[in-house]
């Protein structure tokens, strides 16, 4: 118990080791502050990136913490309590020490001896993910007490920040993981030994065929909460997730059962009528197929009308003028009078 007191009283204070691009520190009651490598960061002082920015910082017990973009992050001078409040974290603690706690406001992570990766977007729905690279993570749900799962080694939760339970852990590619995150390739970890065995364990349930996904990664067996877990929980009894719940009286020894009297058997049954089919009733003949309609004579095309030929009019002669018939003479002319 002395050395876990001790290793809470080592997290006083923690040594600034990398900067990338913007990453500040938030002071109390100040303005924030560009951190610089070599800077102390004091606790319940807090440390922020921007976009595209990631931070790194020791702990003297070599407990390491690094953050990636858009990260919030700050932890309780004396205590073993880091506060995730918004961004992605990696956190390491080292085997027989005080392990730790990642508060977020949906959950909490219990951790001894451990390395694990956390991811937190808080908002409507939000979303949490936490992955074991080695070691095992107790994960709370803080609004419902009691509610809480085990992630072993080489498994991991995702679930929606407003989830009213949390779901059972599924297995991720370590070795993946190790290729693809920034935060693990930004430098050596203290407990890279034991994220290989995590990777050498999964690779030879695959080669054995009892692992054919990833997904059906078996879980470990719990085991009993250390000295150093029980400790953290006790420095954390004031948050209202961190209540146990309380014991179960035993339940009482099974009594034998009674008796249980037998009814005569029923006397036999005639055997019921076998039901006939009713009779058929007749169908009325089917009408006869009609003859199919002969089909329709073709008809020869309407001959073209042929326009009449224009007929010359009749030629006639031309009448010739009248004329006037001669006066008959008179046979006895009178003589002209001279009176």
């Amino acid at each position: 118990m002395a050395s876990v007191v001790s290793a809470y009283a080592n997290l006083q204070e923690a040594k600034i080791t990398r900067t990338v691009n913007q990453v500040e520190v938030l002071v109390q009651n100040g303005n924030p502050q560009p951190a610089k490598m070599g800077d102390t960061l004091r606790g319940p002082d807090g440390l922020q990136t921007g976009k595209q920015s990631r931070a790194e910082m020791t702990f003297p017990d070599s407990s390491l913490v690094r953050l990636g973009a858009n990260t919030l992050f700050s932890f309780e001078r004396g205590s073993r309590n880091f506060d995730l409040v918004n961004g992605t974290i990696l956190l390491q603690t080292p085997k027989k020490g005080g392990g730790g706690v990642i508060r977020t406001q949906p959950v909490t992570a219990t951790i001894t001896g451990t390395s694990v990766l956390m991811e937190y977007s808080p908002g409507t729905p939000g979303h949490v993910k936490i992955i074991a690279l080695e070691g095992e993570v107790r994960l709370s749900l803080n609004r419902v007490p009691g509610e809480s799962v085990i992630v072993g080694p080489g498994q991991m939760v995702s679930m929606p920040a407003d989830a009213k339970r949390i779901p059972n852990p599924t297995g991720v590619d370590v070795s993946r993981v190790l290729r693809t995150s920034r935060l693990i390739n930004e430098g050596p970890l203290i407990n890279q030994d034991e994220i290989a065995q995590t990777v050498q364990f999964q690779r030879e349930q695959i080669a054995s065929g009892r692992l054919l996904s990833l997904d059906a990664l078996p879980r470990p067996t719990p085991t009993q909460a250390s000295t150093a877990a029980a400790t953290i929980v006790q420095a954390i009894s004031n948050r209202a997730d961190a209540t146990a719940a309380p014991p179960q009286p035993p339940a009482p020894a099974p009594q034998p059962p009674a008796a249980v009297p037998q009814a005569p058997a029923p006397a036999p049954q005639a055997p019921a009528p076998v039901a006939r089919p009713p009779a058929p009733v007749p169908q009325p003949p089917a009408p006869a197929p009609q003859p199919p309609a002969p089909a329709p004579v073709p008809q020869p095309p309407a001959p073209v009308p042929t326009p009449p030929k224009p007929v010359d009019p009749p030629i006639t002669a031309p009448t010739p003028p009248p004329t006037s018939a001669p006066t008959p003479r008179d046979p006895n002319p009178e003589p002209p009078s001279y009176g």
